[in-house]
């Protein structure tokens, strides 16, 4: 989708014959990256939405292994190691993670 809109707003771009910021071609350029950042950023936050729930089923999954066999050790981790690796992003990573959806708490 973010390839298709990219390839739109570059030949509407370059399309007219006098590249000016009076051609309408720059503004609906621009509009489509606008499109194409808003619809990113939206289905990013989808995923994460859909971690805090796997998160949920891990430490769910944990207790019950625990109880079961007395395990101690993390029968699944993957959502919670990447949502730590997430929390620990500084500076410029942090700042776009939270611009792009990747990291839903600020």
């Amino acid at each position: 989708m973010i390839g298709i809109l990219g390839i739109l707003a570059a030949v509407s771009t370059v399309s007219s014959d006098n590249f000016s910021f009076t051609s309408p071609g720059i503004y609906v350029a621009a509009c489509l990256v606008g499109i194409g950042a808003f619809w990113i950023r939206h289905n990013n936050r989808a995923v994460q939405r859909l971690g805090r729930h796997l998160r949920l089923a891990e430490e769910r999954i944990h207790q019950l292994a625990n109880r079961a066999y007395g395990s101690q050790q993390p029968l699944l981790s993957w959502e919670l190691t990447r949502q730590a690796q997430r929390e620990q992003l500084r500076g410029v990573k942090r700042q776009a993670g939270l611009l792009s959806g990747w990291t839903l708490n600020s």
